[in-house]
């Protein structure tokens, strides 16, 4: 759940317990958690980094007594996590209705991250909690995708001098009836537009990505690796999360797909970094040798230095201006490694179709 939230710093070893926390699978281990002080700042450290669910789920499950105050931080999460899981019901049926109503105009769109990732990589769908429907069309698309969204009764939010929907391909949508339906229609999730001329990612690269399945394993591992390395350079741990889920749902028939699709949409670098930094993060030897198969340039060694499991913990802590040039450190390198290169139209190799 996207917040301004900031959490005190987390020690080395607090880290590394948040990690096992914030992973879906991992089970973690009572004796660790005894101490109410810890677990309240694992619930601080949760919130900011949108993985309280995850979180919450854990700690209510164990059998200790954490004292008052955090049963009472543990009794308002759940009430929480309650309010999070009932708006996603309430976002996929009004995405589900507007797909429809897109593809009875003829109108290519897809639903991206939220909930095709709640739904397909997480055993437990509330887990990963969203607070908007995201819909991925074509550039060429956008105008009369905008068009057909006032007569679902969906009016465009106020805009401010500053607008950049046009330049970013990103316009945002909700409902005078109900102020916690928002709609975000993107033609490209890579937002910013000199980033974009160099690597992009529309239906089209979503499609090809999958092998003409939005939602495969493939799909939804590229999805997630854009979502986090080129629009919101990692700053919250949902996004290692859901990079950790899609790269173990990842299987070997699905390796040359996404191997191709990888040189042809040009994001080897963003799948070897974001791939090693949640297998580091994680401790995921399945995830770390998939990352192993893409990029191993200078620029992906530099990246990984930058993008180190540290930086994100620290990304919504307090002290986090080292985590911020870091990473913003690593959007130069994603730059300079395109230097000289230009892109042409993304398709995959005949043999790979």
């Amino acid at each position: 759940m996207p917040t301004d939230e900031r959490h005190p710093p987390l020690s080395p070893r607090e880290q590394v317990l948040f990690a096992g926390l914030a992973d879906p699978r991992r089970q973690i281990d009572a004796n660790d958690l005894r101490d109410g002080q810890l677990a309240a700042r694992m619930l601080a450290a949760a919130r900011a980094h949108g993985v309280l669910p995850i979180v919450w789920r854990k700690l209510s499950g164990l059998d200790a007594d954490f004292g008052e105050p955090v049963r009472d931080a543990l009794q308002a999460a759940g009430d929480m996590v309650a309010i999070m899981a009932g708006q996603s019901l309430l976002l996929r049926h009004h995405g589900g209705t507007i797909a429809k109503a897109f593809a009875e105009a003829g109108i290519p769109v897809a639903i991206v991250k939220g909930p095709v990732f709640a739904e397909r990589l997480y055993e437990h769908a509330s887990d990963r909690p969203f607070t908007d429907i995201d819909l991925l069309t074509a550039p060429e698309e956008l105008a009369r995708a905008n068009a057909i969204l006032p007569s679902l009764g969906y009016v465009a939010l106020t805009k401010q001098i500053w607008d950049k929907s046009e330049s970013n391909q990103e316009y945002k949508w909700g409902r005078s009836d109900n102020p916690n339906l928002l709609i975000e229609l993107h033609g490209d999730l890579v937002h910013y537009a000199s980033f974009r001329r160099l690597l992009s990612y529309s239906y089209a690269e979503l499609m090809l990505a999958g092998g003409g399945d939005p939602a495969a394993p493939s799909a939804m591992l590229m999805t997630a690796v854009i979502h986090g390395a080129c629009g919101h350079k990692f700053h919250r741990l949902q996004f290692a999360v859901d990079i950790l889920q899609a790269g173990r749902a990842v299987t070997d028939a699905d390796l040359p797909l996404l191997q191709a699709a990888s040189r042809a949409i040009g994001a080897d670098l963003e799948l070897a970094v974001s791939l090693n930094l949640a297998g580091r993060l994680f401790d995921d030897p399945q995830v770390l040798d998939l990352a192993d198969r893409f990029s191993s340039s200078l620029a992906a060694g530099l990246s990984k230095r930058l993008v180190t499991p540290a930086a994100i913990h620290d990304a919504m802590s307090t002290s986090g201006a080292l985590s911020h040039a870091r990473r913003k450190a690593f959007r130069g390198l994603q730059l300079l490694s395109r230097l000289g290169r230009t892109k042409g139209p993304a398709s995959l190799p005949a043999a790979s179709r």
